[in-house]
């Protein structure tokens, strides 16, 4: 089953103050409109690490302690006095409450959910506030076997040591104890839930703690999972147990090593006792986010020599790591409609002077085509402010994406093209840009995606085909700044070798990249595309339709019924040219056997 959502902030469980965010007052309102709109799948937060309101008047500590999953007020009565801390030894029972309520609204709305574990570094910019740092006096544990309780305060020494296995018997290993009734907690309100998979952190590789540790922290994670469900999961010797499956779990990195182990298969189970042995575990489904990510090199926390740098984005990581048992999702981009670095951004490079527009769903929409006809499983759109016009066109074009991929083309029975940069077999689109491909009169490059029907090279019924174009530049880091080639003093782009050209920002690329989209409106002056297809070994009957990626349940823009001959032509002159509409700046091609 395909998932496509936009979850504004993943806080429909919490007390906000932004409305353009999903939140306690707004939740019912914005799940019944994505049912609505064709989309399917959203996303929480269980664990910030710090408040997730910015200051304002409303920021007060009673509505902060209803964003964690600890206990805030003494005995966790609702009305009791505020303590001033968290006890990291008792759940927060009107916190659970609320995310069950908006899992189960979401599960009447066919809504599935993907529920996060930790967010580590989300909320209060510093961290002045977050109760999983020592330094903040903010949490506190009954010691066992005092009577009364005697307190202790806990937390990190270093919030970075949540992402990393600490030092056995230090005190930031004893803190493992309290993310694991993070755990347990969210495992007991949600295990009965079928419309809902797990996925350990958001974000856990910061870009200066040691990836490798981080992997084998989420190891750790994923065993305590697994033996948390086992205390509801049916087996041969639990035969009256509930639970009929285990849940799916999933990770994010941020890294090519850490893809490489958690797409690598492994002979032997994940063993969830002792986690310290947990070096198989690998998740189910695996997460990018952006487009691109690339950061300087630092030095890895805990280590004191050597670097390490971010270097994968979700797009990146399907077209490389794809085609492994493994299931695939992008579920963090660049927002709409808000402008800046982590808005959105489109560039209508067919006029003068250039129109940038910030919070565009161009950008957003080629994400999604592309991530999903490259083999992705699930999208999940950070979009914010709900009634505004590219808020709800963003929402609108996901669900006609979703529902044209899962309905209409039966995208499953699809598998991606080859996504090595030479190409595709089946349609000359040219090469998948690198990082010096540039079209000098367009100012943009040529991305592409493609799915096929199996064995289509031999098969004599039964085949299908979809590509999707767009075109676009990287984002850079300047709002003001634009991605284009260097010239030469006669004005021409320049080659460092014939068709390499020397391409950048004037200042540098965004760090957690997107999709710049180039714009071309104005009649006369948009792409068009002439492709030669090669449509397999035997002749068939054949329906070309160039269709709107805005809209693809649409009528398609163009078609035309092309006779493919076994000797691989569909025309007079030995071969066979189909020719696109003109376009503005995205189209798919979609072919299917008659």
């Amino acid at each position: 089953m395909l998932m496509v959502g936009v979850s504004a902030d993943n806080g429909c469980h919490l007390d906000l103050e932004d409305d353009n965010k999903c939140h306690l007052g707004n939740y019912p309102a914005i799940l019944a409109d994505a049912k609505a709109r064709g989309l399917n799948k959203i996303r929480l937060w269980v664990a910030l690490s710090g408040d997730p309101n910015p200051p304002g008047p409303g920021n007060d500590a009673a509505k902060t302690g209803r964003n964690q999953p600890f206990c805030h007020t003494e005995g966790c009565v609702a009305g009791g006095a505020e303590l001033g801390y968290f006890r990291f030894d008792r759940p927060n029972p009107e916190f659970f409450a609320n995310l069950r309520q908006v899992v189960l609204l979401a599960k009447q709305n066919d809504l599935f959910v993907e529920v996060t574990f930790f967010a580590p570094w989300e909320g209060d910019r510093p961290m002045v506030k977050s109760p999983w740092l020592a330094a903040n006096h903010r949490a506190k544990v009954a010691v066992p076997n005092t009577d009364p309780p005697e307190l202790i305060e806990v937390g990190f020494s270093d919030l970075r040591w949540s992402v990393l296995p600490a030092p056995v018997g230090s005190g930031d290993d004893s803190m493992r104890e309290f993310q694991r009734r993070v755990i347990d907690w969210t495992v007991d309100e949600l295990w009965c839930y079928d419309h809902l998979w797990w996925e350990i952190a958001n974000e856990p590789e910061h870009g200066d703690v040691d990836p490798d540790l981080a992997v084998a922290w989420q190891q750790q994670m994923i065993a305590h999972v697994r033996r948390s469900e086992e205390r509801y999961l049916r087996t041969p010797e639990q035969p009256d147990h509930p639970l009929l499956a285990r849940h799916l779990i999933a990770v994010q990195p941020f890294t090519t090593a850490a893809a490489e182990v958690w797409r690598s298969a492994t002979d032997s189970p994940c063993r969830a006792e002792p986690e310290a042995d947990a070096r198989n575990c690998r998740p189910d489904v695996i997460n990018g986010h952006y487009t691109q990510v690339r950061s300087e090199p630092e030095t890895p926390f805990p280590a004191t020599v050597g670097s390490t740098r971010l270097d994968l984005g979700a797009i990146r990581l399907i077209r490389e790591a794809g085609g492994s048992q493994r299931i695939f999702g992008l579920n963090e981009d660049n927002i709409t409609p808000l402008g800046g670095p982590k808005g959105t951004r489109a560039l209508r490079t067919d006029v003068t002077p250039s129109v940038r527009t910030f919070g565009s769903p161009d950008p957003v929409r080629a994400e999604a085509w592309e991530f999903l006809l490259h083999g992705g499983a699930a999208f999940d759109h950070f979009g914010y402010d709900y009634e505004s016009p590219d808020g709800v066109a963003i929402r609108e074009q996901l669900g006609s994406l979703r529902r044209f991929l899962s309905g209409e083309v039966e995208i499953d029975r699809l598998r991606p093209s080859s996504p090595d940069a030479a190409g595709c077999g089946w349609v000359e689109v040219g090469n998948y840009p690198g990082e010096t491909d540039w079209e000098p009169r367009t100012e943009s490059r040529k991305y592409w995606a493609s799915s096929e029907s199996t064995a289509w090279r031999t098969a004599r019924s039964g085949r299908e085909f979809i590509l999707y174009i767009h075109h676009s530049a990287p984002r850079c880091k300047g709002n003001s700044e634009d991605y284009l080639c260097l010239r030469d003093p006669q004005g021409n782009c320049r080659e460092s070798e014939p068709g390499r050209f020397e391409v950048g920002c004037p200042g540098d690329e965004l760090p957690f990249g997107a999709y710049d989209a180039r714009l071309r409106i104005a009649p006369g002056s948009g792409y068009r595309e002439s492709l030669t297809l090669s449509l397999g070994a035997e002749a068939g009957d054949f329906l070309v339709e160039w269709l709107d990626p805005t809209n693809p349940e649409a009528p398609p823009r163009a078609t035309q019924t092309i006779r493919w001959t076994a000797s691989g032509s569909c025309g007079p002159e030995g071969r066979c040219v189909v020719t696109s509409p003109e376009y503005p700046y995205d189209i798919a091609l979609r072919i299917v056997q008659l």
